[in-house]
């Protein structure tokens, strides 16, 4: 784990008990790794961040997969579904060996 996804975590949890996706846990959430609260909300409210989440959602609508997480890999032009074992990472690595 990298320094900024321990601040991040740290920060989290402070935040347990506000609205996950609330404005304003996200942008206390950006500060507590270093961003600037301000520059934060004023980009997250802004149409150019809302069109890249639409066309991010889109995207994600058009693959073949049924829920969050989910594990796609793209080869040559086909998708398959990786199945996620959490408890056997190497059942879903082979998997993955086996499309490549």
């Amino acid at each position: 784990m990298n320094f900024g996804q321990t601040k991040f975590n740290k920060a989290k949890k402070k935040s347990w008990g506000n609205p996950l996706f609330a404005v304003s846990t996200l942008a206390n959430l950006a500060e507590q790794i270093g961003l600037d609260k301000t520059v934060f909300i004023k980009d997250i409210q802004s149409d150019a961040i809302n069109v890249l989440l639409m066309a991010e959602i889109n995207a994600a609508r058009s693959l073949p997969i049924q829920g969050f997480p989910s594990l796609v890999l793209e080869n040559k032009g086909e998708y398959h579904v990786i199945p996620i074992n959490y408890l056997d990472w190497e059942a879903s690595y082979q998997q993955i060996l086996s499309l490549i």
